[in-house]
Parts: structure tokens; C-alpha cells; sequence
């Protein structure tokens, strides 16, 4: 039964029973017939119930519409009106200039994942990498309001243009950030009671910002890793010979141990002329240097780098399903190097009755201690 019916069988009771208030009579001689009333009055009283009840719907509906065409109205008007501040907002700060405008902020590195927020008015330059944006950002170099979920270049100035914005790091990047924006960290570690043992036994020291599990670890880090897992750490910061490479900067130890590294023949560089210090090392590469500690040989055929070493590493007990899982979802980190160089203590050296940590202090490469 629809609401019309139900009114109208309201309106009709109502009226019965009003009318048995103030009238009476028999069933022979009643005041007001049976018929008279179902002609007439109850007729009438549905016909204008009826009507009351459409005219009612029909003004609901309509003012449904009105509320719904002016709240899109509203809403466009908003839109345009953002659209136009932030053009102004962009035209006027891009005149201040590029780079120069950050002067003296904070240089961070960021790994995919990593997120940066922010009040609004927060400024950020991607120095490197890449991102994409989430909510309302402005392109400052440019001059433009980005669309969500746009790419952002290196070597252009975004501003957040509303609170909830942010820029989702995709890509290892590099950024200068300023007037309150702020890093929020895409991956937790997990490892970090490995990394302690590790730094216990001298093989896993961190940076002056701690262990910096979070991020990706450079190829100059990874050989350091492999030079340590070897017992070779004193005869690398006592080597004083000279390199091919031509691109090592800044820490002079860092440069020792790259130039030992290439005279024992544990790299190559990614050039005749170039190591390339400070890029990414993958999970491959870490766990080629790795076995090669464990007298594993891709040279000599016991894998190839790049295709089965996670099948052996996986064999030995280096990894397992959960961490090649890990890896392949949040990108090789520091926090993983810590957990496969654990790993790596208690697997057996090839061909031999004994443990990386049993080597290790045979070698007096490290304490006795944990």
C-alpha cells in the first residue's frame, strides 16, 4: 500500500469518526446514508487527499532538484575561484625565482613511498626523482594548479595549496623542503634488533642520522657491507693505492674502500671510469656480494647475479619468501641489509666446515660478543 492510499485511508477514518461525534442514529433511519457517504464525502475527501499528497511530492521533488543544482553551482564556483587564486598564488610566487627561493631548507633524500605534507604554503623542490601529487598542489615554476594524481618534475618548485595536499614520493628522489613541509616515511623498518647485533660486532655502524634503515643503501655502502663480511675492513682503510675511477667524492675512508674494492676485484663500477658512489644498490647486487663472502662464485658458475642469486641465497638460508615478498613490494632497504648480513653470519662458507661468524673471528674481524 503506497503512502497516497494510506493518507487517504487517514483522512477518511478521521472523518467517520468525527462525524460519529456530534450525530447519531439507527441502522433504519441513520442521519447520513452508507451510500451518501461513499458517494460523496469519502469521494471527495480521497480525491482532495490524493491531490494534497501529489502537489506535495511534486514541491519535495522539485526542491530536491533546486538544492542539488545549486549545491553544483556552489561547488563550481568554489572550483573556479580556487583555480584562479592559485594561478595568482603561483604567477606571484614563480616570480621570486626557482631554486633560489630555498635557500638555507632542508635537504632530504627520499625513497619511494615517503610522503610530504604539510600546512598549506609548505614549498618543495624536487631535486631529483620524482612524485605524484594527492589534492590541491601548485606548480610554482610553472604557474599552474596540478591535477591529483599528476607528475612531478625535478627541478620545479610545488607549493601545498590546502592542507590534506601531499606529494607521494615513486621514485629514490632527492628534495629541498621549506615553510613547514614535512617527510612522513612510506616504509617502518622491521629489522632494527638485527642492525643492533650487527653494530655490536662492528659491522654495521649507521650514519651520522643512525642506521637509516628506511632508505635505500648506496653501491658504496653495499661494497663496504661486503668488504666488513670478509674481515677485510682494516686492509681496506690501510690501502693506499690509487683507483681508475674518476667520480668519488666526499668521504675520504668511503674512497678507500671503493679503490680496495676494485683492486681485490669485488667491483667494477658501472663504467671504465665511473663507480657511481651514491647510487641505489638492489637487492641483486647485495646478495651477489653476499654469497661471493660466503666463496660463492657468479664467475665461476655457482649463479648468475641478476637471475638465480636469490635462488641461492634462498637455499643457504639468506632469504626466504616473506623477505623476497617484502623487498619486492617496498623497494631494497638498509633495513634488509641488515636482516640477509644476519642471515649471512650463520650460513657455512662453500665448501667448508664453518660459519661466516666463525671465519670472522678466526680473523679477529669481530668480538666474541653479541
Amino acid at each position: 500500500m503506497n503512502k497516497k492510499v494510506i493518507l487517504s485511508l487517514f483522512l477518511m477514518t478521521a472523518f467517520l469518526l468525527g462525524l460519529t461525534s456530534y450525530a447519531s442514529g439507527t441502522a433504519s433511519d441513520p442521519l447520513i446514508t452508507l451510500s451518501y457517504l461513499e458517494q460523496n464525502y469519502v469521494k471527495q475527501t480521497e480525491e482532495k487527499a490524493n491531490a494534497s499528497a501529489a502537489s506535495l511530492y511534486a514541491v519535495g521533488a522539485a526542491r530536491e532538484a533546486f538544492e542539488r543544482a545549486s549545491e553544483q553551482a556552489e561547488q563550481r564556483m568554489a572550483d573556479a575561484l580556487a583555480e584562479h587564486i592559485a594561478a595568482r598564488v603561483g604567477e606571484r610566487l614563480a616570480a621570486r625565482g626557482g631554486a633560489a627561493a630555498f635557500a638555507g631548507a632542508e635537504t632530504v633524500a627520499l625513497q619511494r613511498g615517503d610522503r610530504i605534507s604539510g600546512s598549506v604554503g609548505a614549498g618543495i623542490w624536487i631535486a631529483s626523482g620524482g612524485g605524484r601529487t594527492r589534492g590541491a598542489v601548485i606548480n610554482v615554476t610553472a604557474g599552474t594548479e596540478l591535477a591529483p594524481g599528476a607528475e612531478t618534475l625535478a627541478g620545479a618548485y610545488y607549493m601545498l595549496a590546502a592542507s590534506d595536499a601531499e606529494i607521494e614520493i615513486t621514485a629514490a628522489s632527492s628534495a629541498w623542503l621549506k615553510d613547514g613541509a614535512r617527510v612522513a616515511p612510506g616504509y617502518s623498518a622491521k629489522y632494527t634488533p638485527y642492525a643492533d647485533t650487527l653494530k655490536s660486532m662492528g659491522l654495521f655502524l649507521g650514519t651520522g642520522r643512525g642506521y637509516e634503515l628506511e632508505r635505500t643503501p648506496t653501491r658504496q655502502e653495499a661494497l663496504i657491507m661486503l668488504i666488513r663480511l670478509l674481515g677485510e675492513e682494516s686492509a681496506a682503510l690501510s690501502y693506499e693505492g690509487g683507483t681508475r675511477f674518476t667520480d668519488l667524492t666526499g668521504w675520504a675512508d668511503g674512497k678507500k674502500y671503493i679503490a680496495y674494492g676494485e683492486s681485490m676485484g669485488y667491483t667494477n663500477g658501472v663504467s671504465a671510469t665511473a663507480f657511481g658512489q651514491y647510487g641505489d644498490a638492489s637487492a641483486e647486487m647485495y646478495l651477489t656480494f653476499v654469497l661471493r663472502a660466503l666463496g660463492y662464485s657468479d664467475s665461476g658458475g655457482d649463479f648468475v647475479w641478476n637471475t638465480t642469486s636469490r635462488t641461492l641465497a634462498a637455499e643457504i638460508g639468506l632469504t626466504d619468501a616473506a623477505l623476497d615478498a617484502d623487498i619486492l613490494e617496498n623497494g631494497f632497504r638498509r633495513d634488509h641489509v641488515a636482516i640477509i648480513s644476519y642471515n649471512a653470519l650463520s650460513a657455512r662458507i662453500k665448501d667448508a666446515d664453518i660459519t661466516l661468524s666463525e671465519r670472522l673471528l678466526q680473523r679477529g674481524a669481530i668480538g666474541g660478543g653479541n
